[in-house]
């Protein structure tokens, strides 16, 4: 129970922050380092570790002047470290239990005597469904902490995205290229048509 009271404020810390911050006016942020023209040692080093990712790039470098959005990280990170402790035991009695269940039917298989098969089969089937009746409420809790692990990842990747986008509108706004090297590169371009043009005749 208490793991479940923890994964659920959790989420809901989760859902406070993502709300906190869409009431909030963006930040009005230097252009992010991942955004620079020129590659930055930072850029160089996420590079090192696989294919560029911007949204990743750019959230991790905004998580780290948002306080509410590093809590946020910590938050995740704590519960994902201290998942299994959560879980180890109970899941290792299951499957223990499931295996043994199992297994019992391959010895089943070698009684010859049908009376006695039966007679057994039937024992087994009353410790079975007795385990079940006993793992009913503890497996129930399991099932919720992996609702509440896939309803999380949700959630993170939206806040993700909504953060990473404030930030690249902000971008589109205040660096679009001017268009004024286009078009005189177009100029050049209809000159030396002309050139040519002539030339050719």
């Amino acid at each position: 129970m208490h793991t479940r009271i923890s994964t659920l404020a959790a989420l809901l810390c989760l859902l406070s922050a993502c709300s906190g911050t869409n009431n909030r006016e963006p930040q009005q942020l230097q252009t992010p380092k991942a955004l620079e023209a020129e590659k930055s040692s930072y850029s160089i080093e996420l590079s090192k570790r696989g294919p560029a990712d911007l949204v990743e790039e750019l959230y991790q470098e905004i998580a780290e002047k948002q306080p509410a959005l590093k809590k946020l990280e910590e938050q995740i990170s704590e519960l994902r470290a201290g998942e299994s402790d959560s879980t180890e035991n109970l899941n290792q009695f299951i499957n223990k239990n499931n295996s043994y269940y199992e297994a019992t039917e391959k010895h089943l298989s070698r009684i010859s005597d049908s009376l006695l098969k039966d007679r057994i089969r039937e024992l087994i089937r009353g410790s079975f469904s007795r385990y079940n009746n006993a793992v009913n409420h503890p497996g129930q809790l399991l099932k919720i902490i992996e609702h509440n692990n896939l309803s999380l990842a949700d959630l993170h990747a939206a806040v993700k995205l909504v953060q990473t986008l404030r930030v690249m509108e902000k971008y589109q706004q205040d660096h679009k290229p001017s268009t004024d090297p286009l078009e005189k590169f177009i100029l050049n371009q209809e000159l030396a048509k002309q050139g040519a043009d002539s030339l050719a005749r």
